[in-house]
């Protein structure tokens, strides 16, 4: 019976030994043919397996993907196929779900209060998390926004402001969140260019660093 393992796991392995398929196969006791098919396709029999296993100096259960031990644990709970199957899909659909769940995100909250020579702005954007690029938020006089949200298991939300001159474009402050639901925050600058960045946005708990907008 074959199972399927981490082709590409394989694949790495066999590049860090500096061996090509055919000396994998010469050491692992395989045809040149078995070790193409399996880094291909991933189908690999329980001997093939343990003979890669040996010849790469690991422990067979290693090349396996997470899908191969789950079947595995399916297997030797003598499960009929049919429930087997109907309960592989039930995990898989829970792990998504639970992914998805993590990932979501509502609106994220930023508070804005800049003092300067033209002025008081204040602004309050509700942003709704970027998906796969960065989203820019031009602000006041020279002041921007831009924010990244990482998709993951812990998933990282990047924000950075920054203010553009007549010398160019500078960072001010960058900040790095990870949570599953982000707090709102506020930025705040005073007229001596002062930055607050207040996270979650009460008066405690602020970090500050202080820069002179020209």
């Amino acid at each position: 019976m074959e199972d399927m393992i981490n082709n590409k796991l394989l694949k790495q392995l066999r590049n860090q030994k500096n061996w090509s398929q055919e000396e994998l196969a010469t050491v692992s006791g395989l045809s040149h043919r078995t070790v193409q098919r399996i880094e291909s396709s991933g189908n690999c029999s329980l001997e093939s397996k343990r003979a890669l296993a040996v010849a790469l100096e690991i422990e067979a259960s290693k090349l396996e993907t997470q899908e191969s031990k789950w079947i595995l644990a399916l297997q030797l709970l003598k499960l009929p196929q049919q429930t087997q199957v109907i309960v592989y899909f039930l995990l898989t659909t829970l792990i998504i779900s639970i992914f998805v769940i993590r990932n979501y995100q509502k609106d994220i909250e930023f508070n804005f209060v800049i003092e300067d020579k033209h002025g008081v702005y204040t602004n309050t954007l509700n942003i709704e998390p970027p998906l796969g690029s960065t989203k820019v938020i031009e602000l006041h006089n020279g002041y921007s926004l831009e924010v990244d949200y990482i998709f993951g298991l812990t998933p990282r939300l990047k924000s950075q402001l920054y203010y553009t001159s007549a010398n160019g474009k500078t960072l001010i402050h960058s900040s790095n969140r990870i949570y599953t639901d982000f707090p709102p925050v506020k930025y705040q600058i005073n007229s001596q260019g002062q930055i607050s960045f207040i996270s979650p946005f009460i008066t405690s708990n602020s970090e500050s660093s202080t820069y002179k907008a020209t």
